[in-house]
């Protein structure tokens, strides 16, 4: 199957994200109403079930705002091709988050804006990384932890968005990771949306 154009969608939550780089990471019911009723205009789901995706994700855009959706941790739903169609066919978030490649590939395909999420845990982790993401055909790179600034500037100089993840608690965190080079910052710490 030939890959769908996703740069106009991609257009799209970049620019949202240049006028407001804070997005929301549920990871509850809760903290996702409490975001898709306040100031991010992109929510990351980080846990869901496949029996109340579909109305989560339309709560979402009924409020204007985007939405990923973390395929690897949605209860009731795989991360094959065929979940990946169902999701983009039947659900229609704005996005997906994974660590698996393929998914990746998958949802690309599908004309969804993708976030490859990898977490550098070590240096040969950083490394095969830096390999995996130079390959990847992803939209955007979460970097977890999110505070590992200096990974996250050699992580810039390929030219990917980069979206810093994990550990940010503090509005100096994530300006830190801006000034790093990240284009946005996923958090679920309520400090930095008060």
């Amino acid at each position: 199957m030939a890959a769908v154009n996703t740069d106009i969608r991609n257009m799209n939550i970049l620019s949202l994200l240049k006028k407001n780089p804070l997005i929301y990471a549920a990871t509850c019911h809760e903290e996702f109403v409490r975001a898709a009723n306040g100031a991010p205009d992109v929510l990351f789901l980080l846990k869901s079930e496949l029996n109340s995706l579909k109305k989560t994700v339309s709560y979402a855009h009924d409020r204007g705002k985007k939405i990923f959706v973390h395929l690897d941790l949605c209860d009731g739903l795989g991360t094959g091709d065929a979940a990946v169609s169902f999701i983009a066919d039947h659900i229609k978030p704005d996005g997906v988050i994974s660590t698996k490649l393929s998914t990746i590939k998958a949802a690309g395909e599908k004309g969804l804006v993708t976030v490859y999420r990898v977490f550098l845990i070590d240096s040969q982790g950083v490394k095969t990384a830096m390999g995996t993401v130079k390959k990847s055909n992803c939209d955007f790179v979460e970097i977890m932890p999110g505070i590992a600034l200096r990974q996250i500037s050699e992580f810039a100089a390929l030219g990917k968005n980069l979206i810093a993840g994990g550990l940010i608690e503090t509005r100096e965190d994530a300006e830190a990771a801006l000034k790093a080079g990240a284009v946005a910052v996923s958090s679920s710490s309520k400090i930095l949306f008060s």
